[in-house]
Protein backbone atom coordinates (compact mmCIF):
# COMPACT_ATOMS: atom_id res chain seq x y z
CA UNK A 1 0.00 0.00 0.00
CA UNK A 2 2.86 2.36 0.78
CA UNK A 3 4.19 1.97 -2.76
CA UNK A 4 0.82 2.93 -4.21
CA UNK A 5 0.57 5.96 -1.94
CA UNK A 6 4.06 7.06 -3.00
CA UNK A 7 3.14 6.72 -6.68
CA UNK A 8 -0.07 8.66 -6.20
CA UNK A 9 1.76 11.44 -4.33
CA UNK A 10 4.30 11.62 -7.15
CA UNK A 11 1.55 11.75 -9.78
CA UNK A 12 -0.26 14.50 -7.85
CA UNK A 13 2.92 16.58 -7.78
CA UNK A 14 3.45 16.08 -11.51
CA UNK A 15 -0.17 16.93 -12.33
CA UNK A 16 0.06 20.09 -10.20
CA UNK A 17 3.31 21.12 -11.86
CA UNK A 18 1.88 20.46 -15.32
CA UNK A 19 -1.26 22.47 -14.49
CA UNK A 20 0.86 25.35 -13.21
CA UNK A 21 2.98 25.45 -16.36
CA UNK A 22 -0.13 25.23 -18.55
CA UNK A 23 -1.77 28.05 -16.61
CA UNK A 24 1.29 30.25 -17.08
CA UNK A 25 1.64 29.35 -20.75
CA UNK A 26 -2.02 29.87 -21.65
CA UNK A 27 -3.01 32.51 -19.08
CA UNK A 28 -4.26 34.83 -21.82
CA UNK A 29 -6.52 32.25 -23.49
CA UNK A 30 -10.17 31.55 -22.70
CA UNK A 31 -9.50 27.82 -22.31
CA UNK A 32 -8.36 28.20 -18.72
CA UNK A 33 -11.65 27.03 -17.11
CA UNK A 34 -11.32 23.77 -19.04
CA UNK A 35 -7.79 23.33 -17.74
CA UNK A 36 -8.98 23.78 -14.16
CA UNK A 37 -11.73 21.19 -14.69
CA UNK A 38 -9.22 18.75 -16.19
CA UNK A 39 -6.85 19.27 -13.25
CA UNK A 40 -9.65 18.65 -10.75
CA UNK A 41 -10.73 15.55 -12.68
CA UNK A 42 -7.20 14.13 -12.60
CA UNK A 43 -6.93 14.76 -8.87
CA UNK A 44 -10.31 13.09 -8.30
CA UNK A 45 -9.14 10.05 -10.29
CA UNK A 46 -5.96 9.82 -8.20
CA UNK A 47 -8.02 10.01 -4.99
CA UNK A 48 -10.27 7.23 -6.34
CA UNK A 49 -7.24 5.04 -7.05
CA UNK A 50 -5.93 5.64 -3.55
CA UNK A 51 -9.28 4.81 -1.96
CA UNK A 52 -9.67 1.67 -4.08
CA UNK A 53 -6.19 0.46 -3.12
CA UNK A 54 -6.93 1.04 0.55
CA UNK A 55 -10.26 -0.80 0.23
CA UNK A 56 -8.56 -3.77 -1.43
CA UNK A 57 -5.93 -3.87 1.29
CA UNK A 58 -8.51 -3.71 4.08
CA UNK A 59 -10.66 -6.40 2.45
CA UNK A 60 -7.73 -8.77 1.93
CA UNK A 61 -7.12 -11.47 4.52
CA UNK A 62 -4.13 -10.82 6.76
CA UNK A 63 -0.89 -12.37 5.58
CA UNK A 64 1.09 -14.72 7.74
CA UNK A 65 4.74 -14.04 7.09
CA UNK A 66 7.43 -16.55 7.98
CA UNK A 67 10.00 -15.58 10.55
CA UNK A 68 13.72 -15.69 9.79
CA UNK A 69 13.91 -19.49 10.29
CA UNK A 70 11.35 -20.10 7.56
CA UNK A 71 8.66 -21.32 9.98
CA UNK A 72 5.33 -19.58 10.40
CA UNK A 73 5.23 -17.15 13.28
CA UNK A 74 3.99 -18.78 16.49
CA UNK A 75 5.05 -22.32 15.47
Amino acid sequence: MAEIEELIAELKRKVARFALFRAIEFAHEASEPGNVAAFESMNDALEDISAAALGIELASPPRISPDSSGRKAGS
